[in-house]
């Protein structure tokens, strides 16, 4: 578990080195121009042809394998490749080692593991071991972000910037800060320039088209209009086969169309199926890929703009949303990530039936906007980032990591250290069938074929595991029985599974994004439990 005293005092041990003006940097670190020379495994890379990179990196390394920078262009290619055992086996060669080059990549090989808090500690150490390193800095700005804490990453990754104005990811790293229309000028750039990489073509593209919708009009910022800073609503039960609920969602208004969604929180922003979004009387403005867990892969998408959305006593105006073309999505008329109220607090009560949005812990001015179209990184609306908040107030909730949309807990398995999503959009507990391996029995039960449906469509080949004993905090639950999928993606952090809404239906469920916080609340009087209890 993350201990956050112990967090905050890491962070300033090893960023009292690193945080000092760029200008300092320039006279004491040597910095790496934009024309400096990139070997072919590096462009390779670059260009996204990681198994080309890969080929190229294991010649230079036979080479000159002293060369502890090609270990880590060589880890990071494989990485990209879903190659893990190859990154361990290189990386594996050159450890123990105090060099910043192998510090990068045992933090990006532990993060592929899902090891958050030694990833964590490797990429703090890089730091250390080489402050003139731009790419210690960038891995340490993104384990601050898993933490909520943005002030810092910012620093980091503008120091990067400032260190090397050759790599790519220095780019993003600075591009992300900037203010729209800089983010819109760099973009339209980047889609019309041919020598652009494809893949990084294609994303320009689909941000030009979000962002010249955003900037037109003074930025169509999704805002609260009424005069509620708290709500609550009724969570709908929404049924699966005979009498079961499978997830639970909301009743909202989208320009005064009444419709039910599902309440999710492993997905991002705000979803609707076409025929919703047709009743509702959307503007569509472009369209796009969207996916999520499910065999089917991407799905077409288009963004639209709803006047008002209303969501229990609290109603926003001018949110864009994404629309799905397909009849349903996940099985529903749409979804609504939690993420959307990430500047609120969020609190799901399945004992009382009831969700609820309040004013985040602490007196720090906040945020009347939401985050409907599930945009993040470069192509966000974001104001000046800051840093976690750590006040007595925050003393019972547990610490957890954000991937972006994700809220990732870590969590003993059998008493094996884990991490694993929770996803209310999914009914029950999901485990990665790879993963899963190292704690519980698995096996193929081909009668659960098809069962799973996500956002991305059903998942084939479906598998059972042995008895779990999860430990989450105060929280702790027997599984038997449970399905197994390939649950993750070749270039993500290898989670254990997702935790579903069976798993919480007893608890109250306080999410705090701003501070990656989770506070799990059991009470055998409260709401359902009551009846159960007696």
């Amino acid at each position: 578990m993350i201990l956050r005293s112990n967090f905050f005092a890491s962070i300033i041990a090893v960023f009292a080195l690193a945080v000092v003006p760029s200008a300092a940097f320039a006279v004491a670190c040597k910095t790496v121009p934009a024309d400096a020379p990139v070997s072919p495994a590096e462009q390779a890379y670059r260009d996204g042809d990681g198994k080309r990179a890969m080929e190229l990196y294991h010649s230079e390394l036979a080479a000159n394998p002293q060369d502890l920078r090609l270990v880590y262009g060589f880890v990071q290619a494989a990485l990209s490749q879903g190659s893990d055992d190859e990154a361990r086996s290189v990386l594996g060669q050159h450890i123990p080692a105090t060099s910043a080059w192998i510090l990068i990549a045992q933090s990006q090989y532990a993060l592929r593991q899902g090891d958050f808090d030694r990833a964590r500690q490797y990429a703090f150490a890089a730091v250390k071991a080489d402050v003139c390193n731009a790419h210690a800095h960038l891995q340490a700005a993104e384990m601050l972000d898993f933490s909520a804490m943005y002030a810092q990453s910012k620093k980091q990754r503008l120091i990067a910037r400032t260190l090397d104005q050759s790599a790519p990811a220095t780019y993003w790293a600075w591009l992300r800060y900037q203010p729209a229309d800089v983010r819109l000028k760099e973009m339209k750039r980047m889609a019309d320039d041919t020598r652009t990489p494809a893949k990084w073509r294609e994303f320009a593209a689909k941000a030009v088209g979000r962002l010249e919708a955003r900037t037109a009009g003074g930025g169509h910022n999704c805002h609260l209009v009424s005069a509620n800073a708290s709500s609550k609503t009724t969570m709908t039960a929404l049924m699966g086969d005979g009498a079961n609920v499978r997830a639970w969602g909301l009743s909202v208004k989208v320009n005064d169309h009444a419709t039910t969604v599902l309440l999710d929180t492993g997905a991002s922003g705000f979803v609707l199926n076409h025929a919703a979004a047709e009743k509702s009387g959307l503007k569509m403005v472009e369209r796009g890929k969207y996916g999520g867990i499910g065999d089917n892969g991407p799905v077409n998408i288009s963004y639209a703009y709803a006047d008002r959305i209303r969501i229990g006593d609290m109603e926003f105006s001018d949110c864009l949303v994404r629309v799905d073309d397909r009849r349903s999505v996940a099985g529903t008329q749409g979804l609504i990530g939690t993420d959307v109220f990430s500047e609120k607090l969020v609190t799901l009560d399945y004992p009382m039936r009831e969700f609820r949005i309040a004013p985040l812990p602490g007196t720090a001015e906040q945020s009347n906007s939401i985050n409907t179209d599930g945009s993040s990184g470069s192509d966000a609306e974001t104001a000046e980032p800051t840093d976690a908040y750590d006040g007595p107030e925050l003393k019972d909730y547990l610490n957890v990591y954000l991937a972006s949309s994700k809220v990732i807990l870590p969590l003993l398995l059998n008493s094996k250290p884990e991490t694993m999503m929770m996803d209310t959009g999914s009914d029950g507990t999901l485990f990665d069938r790879s993963k899963a391996k190292e704690f519980t029995s698995v096996k193929l039960d081909s009668s659960y074929n098809g069962a799973i449906e996500g956002v991305s469509g059903k998942v084939k080949d479906v598998y059972l595991t042995g008895q779990v004993y999860i430990q989450m905090g105060p929280i702790a639950q027997y599984q038997n029985g449970a399905m197994a999928v390939n649950f993750n993606g070749p270039d993500e952090p290898q989670l254990a599974g997702l935790l579903g809404s069976s798993f919480l239906y007893n608890l109250v469920v306080d999410i705090d994004y701003r501070d990656a916080r989770v506070r799990f609340t059991y009470d055998p009087l409260h709401g359902h439990n009551a009846v159960v209890h007696h």
